[in-house]
């Protein structure tokens, strides 16, 4: 996104050192749109879009983004977070790509937060992809399931190869996923039952390029060619 609005500076949202867009302006939700519906038409056979939504801002600090803040509740009264404009920018988004046929997907780390609740509901039919819990103020995975969400696991403790190792994490190993994987385990320790693994979709082993340079292609195929053996005795009756 920050990439993006260097090229589009006007559409950044004050406070934000142009890293977030101004969810508060139409004009740049159209603008949204116009790139979600490049991409569609690139993937035309994809049933999938999923459209992030995390990291938005420093959830914990609403308070340094007053311009969001004042707009929030000039809108929607004194007893919004500031959050508002964030969940009806998701829920257009989320209508918009539902009308293209699309099953929409967001990270869980901005919604259901403990610490700041949005007076605006989240559409019901998005996925949740719960990748982490790191935060006090994220909301757990049954907070999710009491409120009728579909969950896909990403467990960034065990299913993220990071390069790098940026970001405090290390590198999965047939060994620890042995050790540690549980087909029933979330970010964070948390462990859903049989009962409530129905509202599991499935799980994701990821691959992010935090630090692209430090491995070749040939070096990160040989590593998972070790470790997704592991993964998919562990999580292959629960991956989609």
């Amino acid at each position: 996104m920050g990439s993006l609005l260097e090229q589009n500076p006007e559409f950044a949202l004050p406070d934000s050192n142009q890293q977030a867009v101004d969810v508060t302006n139409p004009a740049v939700i159209d603008w949204i749109m116009g790139i979600i519906d490049k991409i569609v038409d690139i993937f035309p056979d994809s049933d999938t879009f999923h459209i992030g939504a995390d990291e938005f801002i420093d959830f914990r600090q609403i308070e340094k983004y007053p311009y969001l803040v004042e707009k929030t509740r000039g809108k929607y009264g004194n007893k919004a977070s500031g959050l508002e404009f964030y969940y009806d920018y998701v829920n257009k988004l989320t209508e918009h790509l539902q009308k293209k046929g699309k099953q929409v997907r967001i990270w869980n780390d901005g919604f259901l937060r403990k610490d700041l609740q949005s007076l605006v509901p989240l559409n019901k039919n998005v996925e949740i992809c719960y990748w982490t819990n790191w935060d006090k103020g994220m909301a757990e995975v049954k907070e999710w399931l009491t409120k009728g969400y579909t969950l896909i696991n990403f467990c960034d403790n065990d299913l993220y190869y990071v390069l790098g190792e940026e970001a405090g994490y290390s590198y999965p190993t047939a060994e620890k996923l042995e050790r540690e994987g549980k087909i029933q385990k979330f970010s964070g320790q948390q462990y859903l039952n049989q009962e409530e693994m129905k509202a599991v979709r499935g799980t994701y082993f990821s691959i992010w390029a935090d630090n692209a340079a430090v491995k070749a292609v040939s070096e990160i195929l040989d590593d998972l060619s070790k470790v997704l053996p592991e993964f998919m005795k562990i999580y292959g009756e629960n991956d989609e």
